[in-house]
Formats: structure tokens, sequence, C-alpha cells
């Protein structure tokens, strides 16, 4: 992946938050398995990798590891400390379902975050 896609879209986040993520990376067991993977080898199959990890490996060869971060292609994969905090920020302009979506699909992943979002916009007192 080319360097300057990673530094614009980097710079798209708080320095702060930045920081917060790369060290929840840094401190998280199943991010960390992750990054020995990018770094070393991945096993083959979901069978003969940590459980945890298999909720990473339909795109296992998208998953990059630049300056602290794991990036699934340039969405940033967010530790599970940082999920609710960043789902929160991801709801703050109350723009629904598909829009939420839409602009957490360009910014961030972890597992299920498209369930999460649903729940999360279905139970919204704006929409209800």
């Amino acid at each position: 992946m080319p360097e300057p896609e990673i530094t614009c879209y980097v710079h798209s986040i708080s320095c702060t938050k930045y920081h917060q993520i790369a060290a929840e990376t840094q401190a998280n067991p199943t991010m960390q398995q992750l990054v020995q993977y990018v770094n070393h080898h991945c096993p083959q199959s979901c069978h003969d990798a940590h459980p945890a990890t298999c909720p990473y490996f339909n795109f296992q060869d998208q998953v990059t590891f630049q300056d602290g971060l794991l990036l699934n292609g340039l969405r940033i994969i967010i530790p599970k400390k940082s999920q609710a905090e960043m789902k929160k920020s991801l709801h703050t302009g109350h723009i629904g379902i598909e829009k939420t979506k839409t602009q957490a699909c360009e910014t961030m992943y972890w597992p299920k975050i498209n369930g999460v979002i649903e729940d999360m916009t279905k139970s919204c007192s704006k929409y209800q």
C-alpha cells in the first residue's frame, strides 16, 4: 500500500485518537496476534489460527500494520476497548443506518460493525 494514502488517511483522525488506538492495539492480545500474522506468517485457515482472529480471515490479505495501527485496506481496525467510543462518534450526527454504515466503511472496522450500527440506530429515540 502506498505511503501517501496511509498518511492521508491517518491524518483524518486526531493525534490523540491516533495514539489512543495505537496504544490499545499494542495492549490488545487479539490485535497483537494479527500484527504477528501480518509481520510473519498468517495461517492458511481459521482452524490453524488463534480463534479470536477468525473474524479477520475473510480479508487477511488486506490487513496491514502501519505506524502502530492495524488497517483493513484504508480502514483502521478498532480494538475492542475503543469500539463503544467510536460507535458513539459515528452516531453523533443521527444520519441514519445507511449513511452511518457508509461513514464507518470509509474510516473504521471491527467484526460485526454493521450489526452494531443497525442496533444502535434502531434503538435511537430520534428514530422512534
